[in-house]
């Protein structure tokens, strides 16, 4: 393969997103895409500035598969709370499917957090979007005693830890005691 092709750029990208799923972006390195590809290094620096855009751009590939699970099973229809609490259980679920995606996506160097402001996180998907859109709505609902961003840090904080508690200790998920700490967060209101 030819590093002059006009779709390497995308080849390059696609097979980086592979070799991070199967190995974890710790152990893909630049030469080992190359290899992949039968290019050479610089080819690839061609078409991106380093390793860490690199990676930025497999987070943005990632990003549509992580939006893609937050809406698994979401139905309107259902109560907000109920929502969320299947938007927390996708989240978790994500996890446990893409572990090494989800590792370069939300507990690495490359998670893309660039001010508190945008401490949640940097994505700006349908799922996320929606994720949002539930929290302002039940804050609005329960007339709760919160902003928006304090609330969203607080479920957040929860669902990411307990992701990495299920993803590292093999536990399993309690449905019960997501939902129970989704209710305490909300100050107690379902």
């Amino acid at each position: 393969m030819s590093y002059h092709k006009k779709d390497l750029k995308i080849k390059i990208l696609d097979k980086t997103y592979e070799l991070v799923n199967q190995k974890g972006y710790q152990k893909v390195s630049v030469r080992m895409i190359a290899r992949e590809l039968s290019v050479s290094s610089t080819a690839i620096y061609r078409h991106y500035e380093s390793y860490s855009d690199l990676m930025n751009y497999v987070i943005e590939k990632g990003d549509h598969v992580f939006s893609d699970y937050l809406l698994r099973n979401y139905n309107e229809k259902l109560s907000l709370f109920k929502q969320l609490h299947i938007m927390a259980e996708n989240y978790i679920t994500f996890a446990l499917d893409y572990p090494f995606l989800y590792d370069l996506m939300f507990i690495s160097e490359y998670t893309p957090i660039t001010s508190e402001a945008d401490m949640i996180c940097d994505l700006e998907t349908q799922g996320m979007s929606q994720l949002i859109s539930i929290v302002d709505k039940i804050i609005k609902e329960k007339k709760l005693n919160t902003d928006l961003k304090n609330l969203l840090t607080h479920l957040w904080a929860y669902i990411q830890g307990y992701s990495y508690l299920i993803r590292f200790h093999h536990f399993e998920i309690d449905h019960k005691l997501l939902e129970e700490a989704i209710k305490g967060i909300l100050g107690g209101s379902k």
